[in-house]
C-alpha cells in the first residue's frame, strides 16, 4: 500500500514539475518578445477606405467619449467611414444621434444605424452594419476601448501579407 502512495506522489510530483516547466517556458517567450523591437510593416502606397463600426449597447457614460476618440484617429477622413451601431434602449440613442448629426453636418462620414429588432445583440449588430459598410477594411471597437491615435497606420501595413485576412490587437481599457 505504502509502494502505490508513494508512485501516486511521485506521479503528482511530475505533473507539477511538467506544469511548472512549461510556464517557465512561456515566461521565457514573453521575456524574448519584449526584448526584440517590433518592426512595424510600411504603410501601403495607396491607403484603402475603412469602416469602423462602434457597436453600443445602454452605454450613455461612454458613448460620446468612444465617438470622439475615433474621429481623432491619424487617418484621412475621406477614407473614413463610422458606423455607430446603437441597438440602445435608453438615452444613448439620443446622445449618439445628437454627435453624428453635429459630426456629418461638419462633412464627417458617419452614421447612427438602428435596429427594429435587437436579434443577435452586438453580433446581430456588427452583421446589419457589415451590409451597408463601405470600407475595403473592417475595424471594430467595444464601447469600453479606447484605439490609439496612430492605431489604423499601424495595422494596415499588415495586410500587405497576402497571408493576413485579420489582424488583432491588444486591448488597453480605462
Amino acid at each position: 500500500m505504502g509502494e502505490l502512495l508513494l508512485a501516486v506522489y511521485a506521479f503528482c510530483m511530475l505533473c507539477i514539475l511538467a506544469y511548472s516547466i512549461a510556464q517557465a517556458h512561456l515566461l521565457w517567450l514573453y521575456l524574448r518578445s519584449k526584448a526584440a523591437p517590433v518592426e512595424m510593416p510600411p504603410l501601403p502606397d495607396r491607403l484603402p477606405p475603412v469602416t469602423i463600426q462602434l457597436p453600443v449597447y445602454n452605454e450613455p457614460l461612454v458613448i460620446e467619449r468612444l465617438i470622439r476618440t475615433v474621429l481623432e484617429m491619424d487617418y484621412p477622413t475621406e477614407l473614413l467611414e463610422i458606423q455607430v451601431l446603437d441597438d440602445s434602449s435608453d438615452d444613448t440613442v439620443a446622445k449618439a444621434a445628437a454627435l453624428v448629426t453635429d459630426f456629418r453636418e461638419k462633412g464627417i462620414d458617419i452614421v447612427h444605424v438602428r435596429r427594429e429588432a435587437r436579434s443577435g445583440f452586438k453580433a446581430g449588430a456588427l452583421d446589419h452594419g457589415m451590409k451597408r459598410a463601405k470600407g475595403e477594411f473592417i475595424a471594430i471597437f467595444d464601447a469600453d476601448f479606447l484605439p490609439r491615435r496612430n492605431f489604423l497606420k499601424q495595422t494596415m501595413g499588415h495586410f500587405h501579407d497576402p497571408m493576413v485576412g485579420a489582424v488583432q490587437v491588444r486591448w488597453e481599457h480605462l
